[in-house]
């Protein structure tokens, strides 16, 4: 007969062989009792908790011909035919799927919807036990949901699966779920033991506890190990070999930590040991060693971090019962913000190793990184805390610390009358010679320098502030820079409307020259005077800079840029370039026209109003070329071109024509 691994031979065959979930195995034990069986179940966990194992008792019991039944209890017999078939996997009632396998509608027609409708052979259940139920298409969940909400009586589905959140809700909502939890390294433990015991296998008090936290919660890697490390004794194959009997093939530690590829634990306590003392250079050491011995750097954090969280639960003071075996840690030679400083970052560093092609790269540096000194809080606390006592004197008077620490940032530097230095705190002014402050080199182009009574309080030694001296010193000192800093203000304020302002006033002898361009332009070019409206000149290196008011009268001054450089280099005397521009600064309008301002000679009264614009009118009606009617002349009154045409051009209206 062919070997029968340690996993499938120790596999529960009763509700009370389940290692780690009661709970379940007594809810579905109670259900057997009182006949509420449901037509769907969903077991769901990580693996190796026992789902299909259980599956397996619950349809045993269900078809159990001789079932042992208490007030609170029911166990299969395990021993008629309806056991023993359903043991052997040769029962006709019960059904196992691998829905990996079953993915297509088709199958799924074809052996579960086609056979519900099917009688059981011999027991009164026909059950359907579907593994790894997530694994189904999305066609074929659905081709199962009239199924499973509305089977026979004598249907029932099991389902086991281990990513509950791949299962459609609709699904979901039909079954029973029930939670199996990993198992805990305690109960690992034990169960390992009671194998060894059975098995005759010798092992020694620390192999065992390796073997249940490498399993993770899983009994069957736990077993799958356990049958290794066995395997890997010498001369264990042979029949009948009681192991117990030879010393020479007990099962130790060191042969574990080889099977398992885990490090020594002295080597681990060492590394520990060596981050507390912020060590990097032995750590790289240890790292390399770990490289050369062809150890995983990944399993081996999986194993430090493991270590730093016991160390900070035990730093908690909480006490973890289901833990086996306590490795001695340096507890004591790490804070508990050191702990959490380096569990944060050795989980960073998995997440980075897992995705580089050299994680011992990202393996060292994270190391060298927890070596790293930082202070912590209680640390800075107590910083702070001798500082407030240097400061508070014991009669309780404030004092001022007479070692300021130095800052380019706030201002506090110093120029005293006996150093040359620039550092405050290098010399000490007097009350009588007091500092005087300066911006460093680097700021000396900068006009918003701020001066700061920080940098005086500085300066001066530790004196008491309620002194009348201090008194008036301080109140002199605050009110020359307070005067400094206004000064400064307004030198800033000017500076800036010197920058932002685009229009700036002309030379007083550039005036009257361009007032006599702008006559010359009058009596020339008048539709050149009209771009030049709301216009402003301005003589700038040899040249004439012209902004104008908008986009349109800079487009009309330059179609006449030659004619104007003529009229310019006649009042001039020189050729002089015109550059022309656009104003950034809206300029206002004023209550009469721009142009009249440009004139020589020009009035200042005011434009016509609308009675004496009228008179004017009915002036020219009276000449002989042309009579205006009532309508055209309050036409003419409105328009703001026949205004403006009146005031710059003096006479009688001759014609008005309507161009279309």
């Amino acid at each position: 007969m062919s070997y029968l691994v340690l996993a499938r031979k120790y596999r529960p065959q009763k509700f009370g062989d389940l290692t780690g979930q009661e709970i379940t195995a007594k809810i579905l034990q109670s259900a057997i009792l009182h006949q509420r069986v449901a037509s769907a179940y969903l077991f769901s966990g990580p693996r190796g908790t026992g789902k299909t194992t259980t599956a397996r008792i619950f349809a045993k019991a269900l078809n159990c011909q001789k079932r042992v039944s208490s007030s609170s209890k029911i166990e299969p017999c395990d021993s008629c035919d309806s056991c023993l078939e359903i043991s052997n996997g040769s029962s006709m009632d019960i059904l196992e799927l691998d829905a990996a396998s079953h993915t297509q509608v088709e199958k799924i027609r074809e052996v579960i919807i086609d056979s519900v409708a099917f009688s059981p052979v011999k027991g009164p259940y026909k059950i359907f036990i579907i593994d790894e139920v997530h694994m189904l298409s999305h066609h074929s969940f659905n081709a199962l949901l009239k199924t499973l909400e509305e089977p026979p009586a004598h249907v029932v589905f099991i389902l086991a699966t281990t990513d509950f959140h791949k299962i459609p809700l609709t699904i979901t909502s039909r079954c029973q779920r029930f939670r199996f939890l990993p198992l805990t390294q305690k109960e690992i433990f034990l169960t390992l033991q009671k194998i060894a015991n059975l098995e005759k296998i010798s092992v020694d008090e620390e192999s065992l506890p390796l073997i249940a936290r490498a399993a993770q919660g899983s009994m069957r890697d736990s077993l799958s190990l356990f049958d290794q490390i066995v395997s890997h004794i010498p001369s264990a194959a042979a029949k009948d070999l009681d192991l117990a009997s030879q010393p020479s093939m007990r099962i130790e530690r060191a042969k574990v930590e080889e099977v398992l590829g885990t490090v020594r634990e002295g080597f681990l306590t060492q590394f520990i040991q060596e981050l507390a003392h912020k060590n990097s250079k032995k750590i790289l050491e240890l790292t390399s060693q770990l490289l050369k011995e062809g150890y995983d750097l990944t399993y081996f954090l999986k194993e430090l971090r493991e270590s730093f969280r016991q160390m900070l639960i035990e730093k908690s003071g909480f006490q973890d019962e289901n833990r086996i075996k306590k490795i001695v840690l340096p507890v004591n030679e790490f804070s508990l913000e050191e702990l959490l400083r380096a569990i944060q970052y050795l989980t960073k560093c998995a997440e980075q190793m897992r995705w580089n092609d050299l994680p011992h790269i990202v393996f060292e540096c994270w190391m060298v990184r927890i070596c790293q000194k930082g202070l912590d809080v209680e640390q800075v606390m107590s910083r702070l805390e001798n500082l407030e006592k240097k400061i508070v004197s014991p009669s309780g008077k404030t004092k001022i610390l007479s070692s300021p620490s130095p800052s380019f940032a706030s201002g506090s530097l110093i120029e005293t009358s006996n150093s040359n230095s620039s550092i405050a705190g290098s010399a000490q002014p007097s009350l009588l010679e007091p500092a005087k402050i300066v911006a460093p080199p680097e700021f000396s182009g900068i006009s918003s320098f701020k001066l700061r009574s920080a940098a005086v309080l500085d300066s001066l030694p530790a004196v008491d502030l309620m002194t009348e001296e201090r008194k008036s010193f301080l109140e002199n000192k605050d009110i020359e820079i307070q005067s400094q800093e206004r000064s400064q203000s307004q030198i800033d304020s000017e500076a800036e409307m010197s920058v932002t302002t685009v229009l700036e006033k002309p030379e007083n002898n550039f005036e009257e020259d361009w007032k006599k361009i702008l006559n010359t332009l009058q009596q020339t070019k008048p539709m050149l005077l009209q771009g030049l409206e709301d216009s402003c000149a301005q003589l700038k290196n040899n040249h004439l800079e012209i902004l104008v008011s908008n986009s349109f009268r800079l487009t009309t001054v330059k179609r006449n840029n030659n004619f104007l450089e003529e009229c310019i280099e006649k009042v001039l005397k020189k050729k002089t370039p015109i550059v022309l521009k656009v104003s950034e600064v809206k300029i206002e309008n004023k209550e009469r026209d721009p142009l009249d301002a440009n004139l020589p000679n020009a009035e200042e009264a005011a434009p016509l109003e609308t009675g004496q614009e009228m008179e004017a009118l009915e002036e020219a009606a009276d000449s002989e070329l042309f009579n205006l009617t009532e309508d055209e002349k309050k036409v003419s009154v409105e328009d703001d071109g026949v205004k403006r045409f009146m005031r710059h051009f003096p006479g009688k209206i001759g014609k008005i024509e309507k161009h279309p």
